[in-house]
């Protein structure tokens, strides 16, 4: 994908539904994955991944958006009951009726946005197989040897 700017986010905190703006995150690099807890790949293997990278990456920040298809995960209760056995470190952001991703042309879920510190996209990469976890691995290695 070509380097481009960010598009507006339309998401609100998990937590007390205050909107939230990809400038609260200025400044460092972020990683958002964009997930559904309807999503097997994103439940089994794209949260662990990111809660792993954000482990092993302190200097970015990591952030779940999890975007809402039809009545999955529209209700913010049900989103947290089905985080709560993954103790994640990073925030969940809510993306109902999937704007965001939709902004970002997500080919799916799970589906993953390097963003540099400014904020720009560096990489956009969909999927939570080998192949493409290896990627996003790659693409971590290479902003943070510059």
């Amino acid at each position: 994908m070509e380097t481009q700017l960010t598009p507006t986010w339309q998401v609100t905190n998990l937590d007390d539904a205050h909107r939230v703006e990809r400038a609260d995150y200025q400044g460092k690099p972020t990683l958002a994955i964009f997930f559904n807890i309807g999503c097997h790949g994103c439940m089994a293997r794209g949260l662990p991944v990111a809660q792993n990278i954000k482990e092993q990456y302190p200097e970015i920040n990591v952030v779940g958006i999890h975007s809402s298809f039809g009545a999955i995960g529209r209700d913010p209760e049900q989103v947290k009951a089905e985080l709560k056995p993954y103790d994640l470190s990073f925030p969940i952001l809510l993306d109902d009726g999937h704007v965001t991703y939709d902004a970002y042309q997500a080919d799916g879920t799970p589906h993953w946005i390097l963003l540099d510190e400014n904020g720009q996209v560096q990489k956009s990469i969909f999927g939570s197989m080998p192949n493409a976890l290896q990627r996003l691995e790659y693409s971590l290695i290479e902003l943070f040897e510059h």
